[in-house]
């Protein structure tokens, strides 16, 4: 903004640790079915965030009825908890949506629910960074999402997450059927996440981009006697 000249910034995103355990596998599919009690060939979409206004909960309530007009094996797991939690399953029951749904709760570990789901759907209306998205490319899953605030920036470009206008459940509905219908384009999106969760995403990368500006500083500050 004019305030400081831009070659003194540097960007770090946010790193998470990578773990083994969250990569989506066969096992851990077989594990989060019958944990929920669902039949092995339900498809799962999860979605993790508090559920307050922002994070867009109502527009895939809203998309939901047409996406399981064409894909009935579908369930969502919603993970997290928050004061709009009465309001999402109101919706869900008016819109006779409510059996497709899944109230997880709150989770200490999600990586389980994560590795063991087939999708990560995103639908927030404002998201500074969305570290949800990170918890997704790190189990190579693939995403669909709002391309609101940060989010296209961890996209990246990447062809591994759908980017959809926000509040917009027919655009929302479309992404996810185009995904869930076409198993290989859902591979290959997660494989793609995965690709740049390794490469931008990781805690050591957020390390090691920490010490190299610690260490361009220190190079740069002037000497003292």
């Amino acid at each position: 903004r004019g305030y400081i000249d831009s070659e003194m910034v540097s960007v770090i995103p946010i790193g998470i640790h990578d773990d083994q355990r969250a990569i989506r596998s066969r096992q851990a599919a077989g594990l989060l079915r019958s944990e929920l009690n669902l039949p092995r060939n339900a498809l799962i979409a999860v979605t993790v965030g508090r559920f307050v206004e922002q994070k867009g909960h109502t527009v895939l309530i809203d998309a939901l009825p047409e996406i399981v007009a064409r894909i009935p094996n579908l369930r969502l797991l919603f993970l997290g908890d928050g004061p709009l939690a009465s309001i999402i399953r109101s919706r869900a029951t008016a819109l006779g949506v409510a059996d497709y749904l899944i109230f997880g709760g709150m989770r200490d570990d999600i990586i389980p629910a994560v590795a063991g789901s087939d999708m990560m759907i995103h639908p927030s209306l404002e998201e500074p960074f969305g570290i949800a998205l990170l918890e997704g490319m790190r189990g190579g899953l693939p995403i669909v999402a709002s391309a609101v605030g940060g989010i296209p920036e961890v996209a990246g470009g990447s062809e591994g997450m759908i980017l959809v206008e926000p509040r917009n459940p027919q655009a929302l509905a479309e992404a996810v059927i185009a995904t869930m219908t076409d198993t290989d384009r859902a591979d290959v999106m997660g494989l793609a996440n995965r690709r740049r969760f390794e490469e931008y995403f990781t805690a050591q990368t957020m390390i090691d981009r920490l010490e190299s500006v610690f260490i361009r500083a220190k190079e740069l500050a002037p000497h003292h006697g």
